[in-house]
């Protein structure tokens, strides 16, 4: 189902308007293969909670950069950075009609359980993004194992216009 989760559940949804239905992926299947999906699910506002992890990598591909990896982010697959800007799912969201868009991270377990409880509730589409460490296959371990990078934290930005208070 990678990048198609949210045409199933659509399906599901109409189907069976009385299911809470509840979608979940990553950065990579939710915002490339998926991006379509994503942005037609905003304008539909089906009844449904849409949960994205995002680790800003395609962790399972060894590293390779994900839309919403930074431009300047190097490493092996992508010396000297990517040179493309970042994908700004909520914004994505709001401009596509969401009716309920938020942010939270996976190392506040409450709160984001809180989020979660909030847009399962709210009647309409939901979106949440769940901002979790990057972390990698490192190929110099002879397991394969993950292991977390050190990389740095941008915070993500909105266009002035679109942010509280402006």
């Amino acid at each position: 189902m990678h990048g198609r989760s949210l045409a199933a559940a659509t399906g599901l949804k109409v189907a069976r308007p009385d299911m809470t239905v509840i979608v979940t992926g990553g950065d990579g299947d939710g915002y490339s293969i998926g991006g379509n999906h994503f942005m037609h699910a905003c304008r539909r506002n089906v009844d449904m909670t849409y949960i994205v992890m995002d680790n800003h990598v395609y962790g399972m591909t060894k590293g390779q950069a994900s839309p919403t990896t930074e431009p300047d982010w190097d490493n092996k697959l992508s010396p000297g950075g990517t040179g493309v800007r970042s994908f700004h799912p909520l914004v994505i969201a709001l401009a596509a009609g969401a009716s309920f868009v938020a942010r939270a991270f996976a190392g506040d377990p409450n709160g984001t359980a809180d989020v979660i409880a909030q847009g399962i509730r709210h009647p309409g589409f939901s979106f949440i993004e769940v901002l979790s460490r990057a972390s990698r296959s490192d190929p110099s371990s002879a397991s394969g194992s993950s292991t977390c990078t050190r990389r740095r934290w941008h915070r993500p930005t909105m266009p002035r216009r679109l942010r509280a208070g402006s």
